[in-house]
């Protein structure tokens, strides 16, 4: 089992090497841990996969009980890593291009129409508080399957219930349906547009450097302690994720999605989560899904949103370090040096868009001559 562990370890330093870094790398290694980890518990060393999963040194669990609690955190990594790879390759086939439908008040803000500025102002996209998006379902429907017939005890039960609760995580959706041509967007432009009055921006996706730099992993790696340390899922990588979506995605991800819901269900039925025996050590399992849970929960929607062909770039923040605007209560986050770097690139308005012509020259003014103001060919009545 430690040879497996330390040989992903090692596996990981030679992709640093070799300058594959990118902001995915943690969630890349997360993965390989619990690969190896898997592969300790095959050769009988489930209480060694205990103690690297929760810091918890105990020799009493049952084999099964630790196997299907390592197969649900790597489910829920696996799913990640698909998410991350298709929207990798999704990127590459559109040349990092993405685009947001939004309201016309919302060009206002763009425009920095809310003071006078010198210069043009660089472009900062805004990730909102997941609480505000327009699905009530928001995060649940994820949830709700893989608990499957044991929901009921999940939200009864105070410390999963509180899931959603202490979340401190903003989103930015974005589409890869191009709304100047694609006929697919009508009714992006009908929902979100504002039925057509309003605008779609482009923006331009790149990667930043490696995150952390990658010679401080190296040297974080080389620490022999690391092994005994338990595996730290709880922050989601700020990053361009793919939503799947339950139907229309199951050649991609219903395996993985069942194999999550299986081995809750083990657990459910070995009443790991009633017990008051070994309530430090069932405090800390809890804990650990919950984490896996909370990083993809966001990245699973209803098969009928699948005309949107989201994507998503997550990021979590402390809610006292968000920001908020004048007179409007909504929370918001930008975008730092070490999360994916978003250039404006086009914003195209809508078919019954008012006035187009009054906002080139404060486009070309406020956001440079470099951001293009174009008009949809897409006909709406």
């Amino acid at each position: 089992g430690l040879k497996d562990y330390t040989g992903a370890i090692k596996d990981y330093t030679e992709a640093i090497n070799r300058n594959q870094g990118n902001g995915s790398d943690k969630d890349w290694l997360i993965f390989n841990k619990l690969t190896a980890i898997r592969t300790s518990i095959k050769n009988g060393d489930s209480d060694q996969a205990l103690k690297w999963l929760i810091g918890y040194d105990c020799d009493t669990e049952k084999d099964e009980v630790v196997s299907a609690f390592v197969d649900v955190l790597y489910y829920c990594s696996l799913f990640l890593n698909k998410s991350l790879k298709a929207a990798k390759e999704e990127s590459k086939k559109k040349n990092g291009i993405f685009y947001q439908y939004t309201s016309a008040r919302t060009l206002s803000k763009i425009c920095r129409l809310d003071r006078v500025i010198k210069r043009p102002e660089k472009f900062s996209l805004r990730l909102y508080d997941e609480r505000y998006m327009n699905d009530p379902q928001e995060g649940m429907v994820f949830i709700k399957t893989i608990f499957n017939d044991n929901y009921n005890a999940y939200i009864q039960e105070k410390e999963w219930s509180s899931a959603l609760k202490d979340r401190d995580v903003f989103v930015a959706s974005l589409t890869a349906e191009n709304p100047i041509e694609s006929e697919n967007t009508i009714p992006l432009w009908g929902t979100y547009g504002k039925n057509h009055t309003g605008i779609a921006i482009a923006v331009e996706i790149t990667n930043p450097p490696a995150n952390p730099p990658a010679k401080r992993i190296q040297n974080e790696l080389k620490d022999d302690s690391s092994q005994n340390e338990p595996i730290e899922m709880i922050k989601i990588t700020p990053n361009l994720y793919k939503v799947f979506y339950d139907g229309s995605d199951n050649d991609v991800i219903g395996d993985t999605v069942n194999n999550i819901r299986d081995n809750i269900k083990k657990l459910f039925d070995a009443k790991v989560f009633e017990r008051k025996d070994k309530e430090e050590n069932t405090k800390k399992i809890i804990n650990k899904i919950r984490e896996a849970i909370q990083k993809v929960q966001f990245l699973y929607k209803k098969n009928y949103y699948s005309y949107e062909n989201e994507f998503r770039i997550i990021k979590e923040v402390k809610h006292n370090r968000a920001l908020y605007e004048k007179n409007d209560p909504r929370l918001f986050v930008t975008l730092g040096k070490t999360d994916p770097n978003v250039r404006l690139k086009e914003i195209i308005y809508g078919t019954n868009f008012e006035n187009p012509y009054l906002w080139e020259p404060i486009i070309e003014r406020n956001l440079g001559e470099n951001v293009k103001w174009l008009s949809t060919k897409i006909k709406y009545r």
